[in-house]
């Protein structure tokens, strides 16, 4: 239970805590200001940064509209902070101590208004760049479909048109085959047409004769 309540105070401690409204490359520094600088402007540096900008420019880093009256804030030790703190209010009217206050929750409400808007619009960019990532996810995903698609249909067109050409084939195989045995038959005929030409096999007519002639002179010498 314990642990639970110091967290919770902790969460409590990091969201009350002013940070540094530094504007970074990426993103801002975001440094809790224990010891910094705070312009008239409203914007809080820590001290790190505060000692880098302010030795080469006199303007705020972030309005950029020319010399920025500033004041050193802060003290690195919370416990000598919070002495001169009770120190002031010690000596302070109430009315007083009312309007340092009252600054005070002022100039916290805009910072933490400051670093909502800057959160908010941090957010802003990552949805956007997120929505145009999806988009673009969308586009390669529906090209890549759209290939995938086109590639099956050119596969099946190859696919029967090997089957065509495999058909054709076994037709022609089919054709050369009968042509094959015509081509026998017809150099066999011519063979045989050769050879009554030259003599050399007797034509069925001559055989006829022949064997009429045989028939005859043996009924004779019967």
């Amino acid at each position: 239970m314990h642990q639970e309540a110091k967290t919770v105070d902790e969460q409590v401690q990091e969201y009350a805590a002013l940070r540094c409204n530094f504007p970074g490359k990426k993103q801002r520094c975001g440094q809790v200001v224990r010891e910094g600088v705070f312009l008239r402007c409203r914007h809080l540096f820590c001290r790190e940064h505060a000692r880098q900008w302010f030795a080469q420019s006199e303007e705020c880093p972030i309005c950029r509209d020319g010399a920025a009256k500033r004041r050193d804030v802060g003290r690195a030790d919370d416990r000598e902070r919070l002495r001169l703190l009770q120190e002031l209010l010690v000596t302070s009217n109430p009315l007083e101590v009312q309007e340092a206050a009252s600054m005070a929750v002022e100039i916290w409400e805009g910072q933490k208004a400051e670093e909502y808007n800057r959160d908010m619009a941090r957010e802003q960019e990552i949805s956007a760049r997120v929505s145009q990532l999806n988009r673009t996810i969308r586009k390669r995903l529906s090209e890549a479909e759209s290939s995938v698609r086109s590639r099956t249909a050119e596969a099946e067109d190859l696919r029967r048109r090997v089957k065509e050409a495999e058909q054709k084939l076994l037709r022609e195989r089919d054709s050369a085959t009968k042509l094959s045995s015509r081509l026998s038959q017809l150099q066999h005929t011519c063979k045989l047409s050769l050879s009554e030409a030259a003599g050399l096999t007797p034509s069925r007519k001559r055989l006829r004769t022949f064997l009429s002639q045989d028939l005859m002179e043996d009924e004779a010498e019967r």
